[in-house]
């Protein structure tokens, strides 16, 4: 391989990313980073360094992973959610930004909830890679995090993750079907649940990033993507403490027959950066 300078091989990858990422500058700077163990300040200040030849013949191999479809955050390892790392491989779907509006919310209206109680229990369903769990720990410190997920390796990575950010003497993880691993006399003061909302309809019209690399168990929600939140609700809002939150993430075109699931209780939606329903707020009564 010719020598080639950092700005070269930015160059050269992006073009080369086209009509296979919706993000081809994007990508090539992130696998560079991963590559180079470098910051993106760093790339733009050196674009005239030359890259060795190891560290060309292993970008550019990342580059032709990427090419394939394979996600940028699968190939690195890594996934920034709501400012901090999270490990992440093909185990666990990649955090979204639209499940940090997801954790914000939810915790804004918990803190709005109990303003004066710190001991709090919160319960995210679907954890995957621990984003939602480890989050609500790290921003709530004194809260007693549980995390459920019915995938064993999903969990697998939500317990490193747990570890890493160094709260995983804070969170229980439990193996199961929506609520059946729970203790039938715990409640909580928030519930969140980002469970498969992915229409089975509309699945293979799924970008082939998604579709072919991230976990089907984590996607397909089922008839009209609702399938869990159908069996969930019933239930769930009887889990929750007096005044508690549940809160949901949901897709495009979802929330009225979402919200219309819930029991009577006071309810507010939340758009997304797209100006889309994303996020259901409801409070017991």
């Amino acid at each position: 391989m010719a020598a080639t300078t950092i700005g070269e091989a930015l160059l050269r990858a992006s073009s080369f990313l086209k009509g296979s990422s919706p993000t081809p500058g994007l990508d090539a700077r992130v696998l560079l980073m991963h590559t180079l163990k470098k910051d993106e300040v760093y790339l733009y200040t050196y674009g005239d360094e030359l890259l060795s030849p190891e560290a060309a013949e292993a970008f550019f191999a990342r580059v032709e992973r990427r090419k394939k479809g394979e996600p940028a955050a699968y190939i690195t390892g890594w996934k920034e959610f709501m400012g901090r790392p999270f490990k992440v491989d093909s185990r666990v779907l990649i955090p979204r930004p639209e499940t940090e509006i997801l954790v914000e919310e939810a915790v804004k209206s918990l803190e709005k909830a109990f303003p004066h109680r710190r001991a709090l229990r919160i319960l995210d369903l679907g954890t995957g890679s621990g984003a939602v769990a480890v989050t609500a720990a790290c921003l709530l410190p004194e809260a007693a995090v549980y995390a459920i997920d019915i995938s064993a390796a999903a969990l697998e990575v939500a317990r490193e993750n747990a570890a890493l950010l160094q709260v995983a003497e804070r969170i229980t993880f439990l193996e199961g079907d929506l609520l059946s691993s729970l203790p039938s006399t715990l409640n909580f003061e928030l519930i969140i649940a980002n469970l498969p909302y992915i229409p089975e309809e509309s699945f293979l019209s799924l970008p082939v990033e998604v579709r072919n690399f991230e976990p089907h168990l984590a996607l397909n929600g089922g008839e009209k993507g609702l399938a869990l939140y159908r069996r969930l609700l019933p239930e769930v809002c009887g889990r929750v403490a007096p005044g508690g939150i549940v809160a949901l993430e949901i897709g495009l075109g979802q929330a009225a027959e979402a919200a219309a699931l819930f029991p009577p209780g006071s309810m507010e939606i939340i758009k997304d950066y797209a100006g889309i329903d994303r996020v259901i707020l409801w409070r017991a009564a």
